[in-house]
């Protein structure tokens, strides 16, 4: 069943943005979000081990702090997850990334619903956005909007 009604016509806009988000819930049933996770859990085990089995050593410590850091991050950027699709184009946000996308400037797009990922052509450069954690209810409406609008401005599909 579509969310949206079957009778738009292609010159025709979505009355308001569409927007899915990150929430803690769907951020660690993601099977990507929990892998990375449990990575960097296991990676700052295994360098609090070696410094407190074999002492203080500076590539230990180095990788320690490397570790913590990026799990911090990886946090971080699970919890800010947004897409935004409305008729102006597509904004998207993650953690530090903030991509905002203009339907005139999209010369391709191809969705792989397997890696969770929309890459775009703008001006012969790829960008990507990536789904990973975000609620399936308001990601399932977002994709429909953003073929809506592909159909809407003739941006071709790979």
């Amino acid at each position: 069943m579509s969310t949206f009604d079957e009778e738009l016509q292609p010159s025709q806009t979505l009355k308001k943005p569409v927007t899915a988000t990150s929430t803690l819930k769907d951020a660690f049933s993601d099977i990507y979000n929990l892998y990375i996770v449990l990575l960097g859990i296991g990676g700052i085990a295994i360098m609090l081990f070696l410094l407190f089995r074999y002492g203080f050593n500076f590539l230990s410590f180095i990788l320690l702090l490397i570790s913590l850091v990026m799990l911090v991050l990886q946090l971080w950027g699970m919890f800010t997850i947004r897409i935004t699709v409305s008729e102006k184009g597509v904004d998207y946000h993650a953690g530090y990334r903030n991509v905002k996308i203009e339907w005139k400037q999209i010369e391709l797009v191809h969705i792989e619903n397997w890696k969770k990922q929309i890459t775009f052509w703008i001006n012969g450069k790829l960008i990507r956005i990536h789904e990973f954690g975000l609620n399936p209810k308001e990601e399932s409406v977002v994709r429909e909007a953003l073929l809506h609008y592909l159909k809407i401005h003739e941006i071709p599909m790979k």
